[in-house]
């Protein structure tokens, strides 16, 4: 007995697709034995879910003309002539490369993760450099303020002490000065008491040193 019999299609045993069936040896088997087989036997493991087209059929097919499940008569009705694979073979196929996928994701993390770390232990680095030159900075800039501190303190320092010297000779300079000037004016009240004496002689015998004595006096005073 052939299995298109079961199905009306004409195609021979085309319906296992190349599926073989588990349990039972492809040598051996005559026609009463083989009729002694249940159809869902020969049939892909189900999934428990029922054709919505045909209620009282589960799933067990898989169309991949369509990319969808089928059950028995969606396979010989509907999808005649489409490739079709066992339901469950396509479930473990693509779990597999699901799996696949998640394994090269997961390795990928673990991959991005490390990347992570390398560039936390370079934001590390980077940020300890910064302190480290910034350190340094303030370092040569503290060095350089106390030089300059003592740079400042030493010319503020002889800055006085050139005041105190400048003050000091202009000091004496004023009193020698004053000095003269008292002189000078005792000279000119005697010199003004002799221009205006009526005694011809003193005039004539102490007016020229007197004279003399003024004129060298002012010299004096306007030469420092």
């Amino acid at each position: 007995m052939r299995i298109d019999s079961h199905f009306n299609t004409g195609q021979g045993t085309d319906i296992m697709n190349g599926h073989s069936i588990r349990g039972i040896s492809p040598m051996g088997m005559d026609d009463e034995s083989f009729d002694s087989i249940s159809l869902p036997a020969l049939l892909p493991k189900s999934f428990g879910l029922r054709c919505k087209e045909h209620e009282e059929e589960e799933l067990r097919f898989h169309c991949n003309n369509c990319d969808k499940p089928i059950c028995r008569d969606c396979k010989i009705l509907e999808h005649e002539g489409h490739e079709t694979l066992a339901l469950e073979d396509v479930y473990e196929d693509r779990k597999q490369h699901l799996n696949q996928a998640v394994k090269l994701s997961n390795a990928n993390i673990r991959t991005l993760h490390s990347e992570v770390s390398i560039i936390n232990s370079k934001r590390l680095d980077i940020d300890q450099e910064s302190r480290d030159a910034i350190s340094l900075i303030e370092n040569h800039a503290n060095e350089a303020k106390k030089m300059i501190d003592e740079l400042s303190k030493s010319m503020i320092k002889t800055i006085r002490s050139q005041n105190a010297q400048s003050r000091g000779k202009l000091e004496t300079s004023r009193e020698v000065v004053k000095d003269k000037v008292k002189m000078m004016q005792g000279l000119v009240e005697q010199a003004t008491t002799l221009y205006n004496t009526e005694n011809a002689f003193d005039i004539i015998n102490q007016a020229p040193q007197l004279t003399k004595v003024l004129n060298g006096l002012y010299d004096i005073a306007i030469s420092f």
